[in-house]
């Protein structure tokens, strides 16, 4: 059980030996919330949702709505199991203590929007993801698209980041302080599954590398503000804008954005993905280190 005369947990990773942490506890969790994230969790709702609406795959809402309903039970599941399995609170796979972290979020949020906008001009003006107009475009369909991806990707961004920024790093960081093994690990086992997303560009191995990267930094977000409400902001905004923004041909993300690029290369999908995460970073750690500054000053 908690140990409630222990230090206050000042990262979500400090829940990391709390309650019942030993390993196998840790290894059956992992296993249970795995394979809910990335085999059945869907079922328990597309199949009713199938037998509902048929032709679903007809429309880009339906397709759209198919997808996004397979991250709702991993979504509950992860914190479900954190409470069950180590007998510890359920928000502890992700926070600190039970509390938005408004800042963290919005600055999340408005630094990947400006960011994302002007890497994709920059390298649609020198012709590396050249930006065209989306024929199949119309209004009413984004404004659909838009509300339903303002919930459901959230709850997609929410329950990858709950796996595997929060417990998957949790259990890494429970057994070693070592940060290129806390952070890369799950990074590396994030990549895995979505190469899947970009096979028709090939690269084997080397597909692994823009999601590595963008895991990277989701995970750097988490630990150095301590809770996951920043890494789930960038991941947001990431699917968000492709779902209403600027989409990609062949994305397996339904997009209704009026503006779309073709799929491009491994190198050039990759020095996007690169440079668009350098930039990040070095945006936030200037905010996050003004802050901490600010804060520091107050408590004076």
């Amino acid at each position: 059980m908690t140990n409630e005369n222990a230090p206050a947990v000042r990262s979500y990773l400090g829940w990391a030996n709390r309650g019942r942490a030993s390993f196998w506890r840790y290894t059956v969790g992992i296993a249970i919330a795995g394979v809910l994230l990335l085999l059945l969790g869907g079922l328990v709702l597309i199949i009713p949702f199938a037998m509902l609406v048929p032709d679903y795959g007809e429309s880009l809402s339906g397709r759209l709505m198919a997808m996004l309903l397979t991250f709702v039970v991993p979504f509950a599941a992860t914190p479900l199991i954190v409470w069950l399995m180590h007998k510890r609170p359920w928000w502890s796979v992700a926070m600190p203590e039970l509390r938005f972290r408004l800042w963290d979020f919005l600055t999340g949020v408005w630094v990947a929007l400006v960011v994302s906008v002007l890497t994709t001009v920059g390298l649609s003006v020198v012709g590396l993801l050249p930006v065209e107009g989306n024929p199949e475009f119309n209004i009413p369909t984004l404004l659909v698209v838009s509300a339903l991806g303002l919930v459901g990707i959230f709850i997609q961004a929410s329950a990858e980041e709950l796996f595997f920024r929060g417990y998957l790093t949790q259990f890494v960081r429970r057994f070693t302080a070592n940060k290129i093994l806390f952070l890369g690990i799950p990074a590396l086992l994030f990549a895995a599954p979505h190469v899947l997303n970009i096979a028709s560009l090939g690269g084997g191995p080397l597909a692994l590398a823009p999601y590595f990267v963008s895991g990277l930094l989701y995970g750097w977000a988490a630990y150095q503000s301590g809770s996951l409400w920043m890494a789930v902001a960038l991941h947001f905004v990431n699917n968000y804008t492709g779902l209403v923004l600027v989409g990609t041909r062949g994305d397996v993300l339904p997009s209704a954005a009026p503006l779309v690029i073709e799929s491009p290369s491994l190198v050039t999908g990759t020095l996007a993905v690169f440079l668009q995460s350098l930039l990040i970073f070095v945006v936030l750690s200037y905010l996050i280190k003004r802050r901490v500054e600010t804060l520091s000053q107050a408590h004076q």
